[in-house]
């Protein structure tokens, strides 16, 4: 990831956010159609490991849109203070 939480902006995380996307789609692109009958040809262990980090993709996507929802709050809340 980019360094710590104070110094990323919004637009590092989108720019972290786009790329862990464009990952993901290409990851899962081999999944099935043409690319299908090879990742299944696979040993368990690295379908195992594919599919895992599938999922770490995809929960990093999840965890940067909170960062970039809690830094939308942050900033709201900066300009207009209560």
């Amino acid at each position: 990831m980019v360094t710590s939480n104070d110094t990323r902006t919004i637009l590092d995380l989108d720019d972290a956010i786009c790329r862990k996307a464009n990952q993901l789609c290409a990851l899962t692109g081999h999944l099935s159609g043409d690319a299908g009958p090879c990742f299944r040809a696979l040993p368990e262990h690295m379908r195992s490991a594919y599919l895992g980090l599938i999922h770490e993709l995809s929960a990093e996507i999840v965890d940067t849109l909170d960062e970039i929802g809690k830094l939308r709050l942050k900033a709201r809340d900066l300009n207009h203070p209560g």
